[in-house]
């Protein structure tokens, strides 16, 4: 059996080699000194700046906080019925408690293209292994109280893929 995704083991004990976590900042803002909503710049926004959202409610945690958020991903390949597929498992912990986040990932040789966005967007969102169960839609989820948030999908096996977001 050979991985298909980068770093991808045919046992789920081990843990994809961890490449790190970017905090998405288009998502969040902060004031200027005279009380403007303004985006976050991550290298010059102090970490203590309160965040907003951008209809300017205030968010229960700092720039600091929003941006320590850690993650520990697990893929790994299985083949059932002579189709081999890709199994993401992928924990989060210190995300905004009760906040409505969503995956993204992008596949490389060949290059992914969004159908909803073909030549300009190449990230297509992670649907979850069991949409039903996945709120607010089948892309998105919102964490626990705790900030916490286990997120597990299968993919059919192909070229290298990764969460991109």
């Amino acid at each position: 059996m050979q991985a298909s995704v980068a770093g991808a083991a045919t046992t789920f004990t081990t843990p994809t080699p961890n490449i790190g976590i970017i905090p998405f900042s288009g998502d969040v803002y902060t004031t200027s000194a005279n009380g403007t909503l303004i985006p976050v710049f991550p290298l010059s926004t102090p970490l203590s700046a309160p965040l907003y959202n951008l209809a300017g409610n205030a968010l229960p945690v700092t720039w600091g906080q929003f941006s320590s958020a850690t993650a520990k991903s697990y893929a790994w390949t299985i083949t059932h019925n002579a189709t081999t597929y890709t199994q993401f498992l992928i924990s989060f912990s210190s995300l905004v408690p009760n906040g409505v986040y969503s995956l993204f990932y992008r596949t490389f040789q060949p290059d992914s293209n969004n159908a909803l966005c073909p030549n300009v967007e190449p990230t297509v969102a992670l649907t979850a292994a069991l949409p039903q169960f996945q709120k607010p839609d089948s892309s998105s989820f919102v964490t626990s109280g705790s900030g916490k948030w286990v997120f597990r999908r299968q993919r059919r096996a192909g070229p290298a893929r990764r969460p991109a977001r």
